[in-house]
């Protein structure tokens, strides 16, 4: 095969990535369905790891060659493009599924979507926030912020593609749950009540104004702040 210019190791690998699974029909090409999710790859000796930002769930990786080879059984190796670029395409009976991760930083703690909130913390720059969306229905969100000790985890389902317009719940056909993190303490959020604005201009604007019991205590907690998307992560292209 041609030879991989400007990759001869892991180096240069560490950082933030944003990866993008494409779900479509062979034969036709038509696609149904795609992912999008913030990956951030670290080292540790002569390991990578790649974890994905919401979950907190990793693999462990080594360049081979002009591959990212995964430890774990099942896992399909990723084809070192450049230092930027890591692909591989799959075939499962008549459904294909390319997958393409693009670095976004070389640092592992960026923003890639901007937050402000007033609830259930008054913050507007955060340490860090990854996305996560699946189709153009479904977005997580999570947003942290160092010094303060504060991590607030948003998902939202609307059952349908997101567009603009005023969202109230509950809502038998969308859904939101999250969770607040404050020093040791969690709190998982569920059942909300109020509203979500989503407006599109230069981007996807959603506005919160929900108030969600949590399973701590009696007392409820707001999630109310703007968060802004690039459109493309809620795209088919």
């Amino acid at each position: 095969g041609d030879s991989v210019t400007g990759v001869s190791s892991s180096n240069g690998l560490e950082g933030t990535w944003i990866q993008t699974n494409v779900n479509y029909v062979l034969a036709s090409g038509d696609v149904f369905k795609v992912r999008r999710q913030t990956i951030v790859v670290t080292k540790q000796d002569d390991f990578l790891y790649f974890t994905d930002c919401i979950s907190g769930a990793s693999l462990a990786a080594q360049v081979v060659d002009d591959q990212v080879d995964f430890v774990s059984a099942g896992v399909p190796n990723l084809l070192i493009e450049n230092n930027s670029t890591l692909t591989t395409s799959l075939v499962s009976g008549s459904l294909g599924t390319d997958v393409e991760l693009q670095k976004v930083s070389s640092d592992k703690t960026v923003s890639v979507a901007d937050v402000s909130l007033t609830e259930p913390a008054n913050i507007s720059s955060w340490d860090q926030v990854c996305l996560e969306t699946i189709l153009p229905d479904e977005v997580k969100i999570k947003a942290v912020h160092n010094s303060s000790e504060t991590t607030v985890g948003v998902n939202l389902e609307l059952g349908r593609d997101i567009a603009a317009g005023l969202y109230t719940f509950p809502s038998g056909s969308s859904d939101v749950d999250g969770y607040v993190t404050e020093g040791a303490d969690t709190r998982n959020l569920l059942n909300p009540v109020g509203s979500i604005v989503i407006s599109e201009v230069a981007k996807t604007y959603l506005d919160f104004n929900l108030a969600m019991d949590n399973n701590i205590n009696a007392n409820s907690d707001g999630i109310e702040g703007r968060v802004e998307i690039d459109s493309s992560w809620l795209s088919y292209e």
